[in-house]
């Protein structure tokens, strides 16, 4: 479903799927000459569509003067024989019905405010229905595709980001761009790519500038695996700190008024003994999860809450913060 944004990726999926139902042509290319010939079309019953389009052929190809022939034969020059005004009215006929089960596809996958812009567009002419969303979806004038290139300079690896994401995005506005008649060589993605990392790459960009033979696949997937290093040594690091200094183990607290879990239980009782390791600094260790809007148990910053990670190489579960695999 379109949703107004990433017109891009929306729009070589739908290009896919027209392929995939042969109906590629009925977008991609008018009815027919004039808006009104496209109604007249669009407007035959399925059932005489064969029928109207073969006349409508017919009287096309008459003369108006009614000038002749063709030597003797009896045939006018400007007249179609029979079986060409069939096949053609076929061929039409079928690319009349391609184009309302097109319509239907794209109308479909947009919701109501995209739609108010193509309602005006006739019934089933899918070829009208794409122009206008190309039209505002997709501009090719100088500014759009210098609001797409800075955009495109500007992309940077955001704390807790994959690399993967991070390329995806680049790799998307650059299709925007080629689309819009621009070309972004692999030179200048390199560029941008190692412009956009952290300063905790900086080994690393420094290694791969030094490299001529390097393509823009082989750079991904060195800073993708560097990436999944990094992750590897924080997560083995702090398994390492959860091995020398374990937090306290939650207890159960059975309240007898209560007939069972006390107020504080998994949830929320005292124990009797508390850990001093500045990795668990839970005011209360026997709560196991935190709320969103105190402190993180680890790093302090709030706005994110400790999760289980199932540590590398080690059989029990260790909490971490979003922080601790940024």
């Amino acid at each position: 479903m379109f949703n107004g944004k990433d017109f891009t990726t929306w729009k070589l999926r739908m290009l896919a799927h027209f392929r995939s139902t042969e109906v590629f042509e009925a977008v991609q290319y008018p009815l027919a000459a004039t808006s009104e010939e496209v109604k007249q079309l669009l407007d035959i019953r399925p059932s005489q569509r064969e029928e109207v389009i073969i006349k409508m052929i017919t009287e096309r190809g008459k003369e108006p003067d009614g000038e002749a022939s063709d030597g003797g034969n009896g045939s006018s020059s400007g007249v179609k024989s029979a079986k060409d005004v069939k096949k053609e009215a076929a061929a039409l006929a079928i690319s009349v019905k391609n184009s309302i089960l097109a319509y239907d596809d794209i109308v479909k996958h947009i919701p109501d405010s995209v739609f108010q812009l193509v309602q005006h567009v006739h019934p089933g002419d899918a070829h009208g229905v794409w122009k206008v969303l190309l039209g505002k979806y997709e501009r090719k004038t100088t500014a759009s595709r210098h609001l797409t290139r800075g955009l495109l300079h500007r992309c940077k690896l955001e704390a807790g980001e994959s690399f993967d994401s991070y390329f995806a995005r680049l790799t998307q506005l650059r299709t925007r761009l080629q689309l819009m008649g621009s070309t972004v060589p692999d030179d200048e993605i390199i560029y941008i790519l190692l412009k956009g990392l952290p300063k905790d790459y900086e080994n690393i960009v420094e290694n791969l500038r030094m490299r001529d033979d390097k393509t823009l696949e082989a750079i991904a997937d060195h800073i993708r695996d560097a990436q999944e290093r990094k992750i590897v040594e924080r997560v083995e690091e702090a398994a390492a700190h959860y091995v020398k200094h374990p937090p306290s183990t939650p207890t159960k607290n059975f309240n007898s008024k209560q007939g069972g879990r006390g107020g504080g239980g998994f949830g929320g009782g005292r124990s009797s003994s508390s850990s001093s390791s500045s990795f668990n600094s839970n005011p209360n260790p026997n709560r196991r999860f935190q709320r969103r809007d105190e402190g993180c148990w680890m790093c302090g910053e709030r706005g994110h809450a400790v999760r289980l990670v199932n540590a590398i190489n080690l059989w029990f579960w260790l909490p971490l913060c979003s922080s601790a695999l940024a």
